[in-house]
């Protein structure tokens, strides 16, 4: 029998594949870049997951941080000595200051927070020892205070609460969700994630990005770039029929200057002008609005009034002498509006005016009409459909508004994008309800211990004291404005920081004005009714 050699795989050894040289190579070579494709995947693998791992202790670090920096939140400073009087019995009145950052005194030195400031007014002022205490919390919006008051209540058993919330409840929607759905997982998971500090760090961050990105300074848009443009785009417009040439020259580079906010050298060349043609208005409203710039009121409207008297028919001045009136003088602001109207119903300005009058009365139908003939006299004055946004919370001419957008829509893109934000601002209407419903529930908790209750509003002007105000109207409360105060206050020492906290003289400010508001109402009892 012929027997066969077999290797040692039991192939035979004839049968067995030899490859030529290239060939191995090319199988050697695919192998090594498998194992060398292996070992960069496990490579890749570790330094993504030690990537992973410090970015996460990286995480807790900063949680960690957070918690340490920040404290974790106690209702009840027990530290505090209003708070000690108030427990121990020995304070002849008790107040319990309730709100947010404005409250707990962000910006403020130790002692210089307004409940301190108050605390000090009052017990000179009323011959009493007044304990003021300071239920501030940093970042809290109203549902978070209505959690932490029931404490607050039972332990210091104030006579007085005075409460300032909701500006926080534009960033931080703890709550909202709860409101609006009731309890549910999604509500319990929402709450769990709010809990940890950094995502709230992330979501202040990100508001505050999105708002540096969209927002416009009302006072530099209003009062500079605006009015420079709406005044040129008026002397190109009627410069042939009051006979007069292009715009001199110190106009033209002052209103330059007045746009990038160097408000002194604008005056500087508003005054050149002014000297060498006196007779022209120009000058003077550029002075005007210069000196508004650098915050001196006075001269301001000596300007324009001066601008007035030279060329009556000029509506930029009356609009300018109207937006400086807004906040000391709502009569006398219309009345400055109307006569602008009145010397050229074509100029939109004045219109615009009439209708931010109409929104400090709270006249919707107002805003509504003016705004419309506000369109009319220039489809391009953004300032017109900016102000139609502030209808929101007016269900009654809502429809009425977004109808008048959405007719301009076809050809105007701010009328088409101001009737999209209109709609989208109906979903406001949800977010006012919840924190309407949470200030009622504070003021009636407040009430049920026993305690009177004063509202007030935020100093800054672009802050919403809004749902303050209606709240002390539907429940006929007593209400403190400061926003006119501080605005009145003019240029002197700062009353408020960049970030519209208040410093040490905003806070005495804001105290003053809430001791007079008390003494005036008689909310706490003075030294003849004290029980000895």
């Amino acid at each position: 029998m012929l027997s066969i050699a077999r290797g040692a795989c039991g192939v035979p050894a004839a049968a067995r594949w030899n490859p030529d040289p290239a060939t191995r190579r090319v199988i050697q070579g695919t192998v090594f870049s498998r194992e060398r494709l292996v070992k960069r995947s496990r490579a890749i693998l570790e330094k993504l997951s030690a990537l992973a791992l410090g970015l996460l202790l990286l995480l807790l670090l900063l949680e960690a941080t957070l918690w340490v920096v920040g404290g974790a939140h106690q209702p009840l400073r027990v530290d505090s000595a209003s708070l000690r009087g108030a427990l121990t019995g020995g304070a002849d009145a008790v107040v319990l200051c309730v709100g947010d950052s404005m409250t707990y005194g962000i910006g403020a030195t130790a002692g210089g927070d307004y409940p301190a400031q108050l605390e000090q007014q009052l017990s000179e002022q009323l011959g009493l020892d007044v304990a003021v205490v300071n239920a501030g919390m940093a970042g809290a919006n109203t549902t978070m205070m209505l959690q932490a008051l029931p404490q607050y209540l039972g332990v210091v058993q104030p006579d007085l609460v005075i409460l300032l919330a909701g500006t926080a409840n534009l960033s931080n929607f703890y709550g909202y969700h709860r409101f609006l759905e009731g309890d549910s997982w999604r509500v319990r998971l929402r709450e769990a994630l709010f809990r940890v500090r950094v995502l709230r760090l992330a979501a202040t961050v990100r508001a505050e990005l999105r708002r540096r990105r969209g927002g416009i300074d009302p006072g530099i848009l209003h009062g500079t770039t605006a009015a420079v443009v709406a005044y040129q785009r008026w002397w190109d417009r009627t410069a042939g029929d009051r006979g007069v040439g292009p715009p001199p020259a110190e106009f033209v580079e002052g209103s330059a200057l007045l746009r990038l906010g160097a408000f002194d050298q604008a005056l500087a060349r508003y005054r050149a002008g002014a000297r060498a043609r006196p007779e022209l208005s120009c000058h003077h409203w550029g002075m005007g609005m210069a000196a508004w710039g650098l915050r001196d009121r006075v001269q301001a409207e000596a300007h324009l009034q001066r601008a007035v008297e030279l060329e009556p028919g000029d509506p930029n001045a009356y609009a300018a002498l109207g937006e400086l009136s807004l906040q000391p003088d709502l009569g006398a602001a219309e009345r400055w509006f109307t006569r602008g109207v009145q010397a050229d119903r074509s100029f939109s300005g004045n219109h615009w005016g009439l209708a931010m009058v109409g929104s400090r009365e709270h006249s919707p139908r107002r805003v509504v009409a003016a705004l419309t003939d506000c369109i009319e006299a220039d489809p391009d004055d953004a300032r017109c459909y900016a102000e139609f946004r502030q209808l929101s919370s007016a269900p009654a001419v809502f429809q009425e508004a977004l109808g008048l957008l959405e007719g301009q829509a076809a050809g105007n893109s701010l009328a088409r994008g101001t009737a999209r934000a209109l709609r989208q601002e109906q979903l406001g209407a949800a977010t006012d309800a919840w924190v309407a419903s949470d200030l009622e529930a504070l003021v009636a908790l407040s009430q049920q211990h026993g305690a009177r209750v004063l509202v007030h509003g935020y100093p800054a002007p672009n802050d919403p004291s809004l749902p303050l105000l209606r709240l002390a109207q539907q429940l006929e409360l007593p209400y403190v404005e400061h926003a006119a105060l501080f605005e009145a206050q003019g240029s002197g020492e700062p009353l408020l920081l960049p970030d519209g906290h208040c410093t040490d003289a905003g806070y005495r400010l804001m105290a003053e004005n809430l001791a007079r508001a008390i003494l005036q109402h008689e909310l706490l009892p003075s030294s003849n009714e004290a029980v000895p």
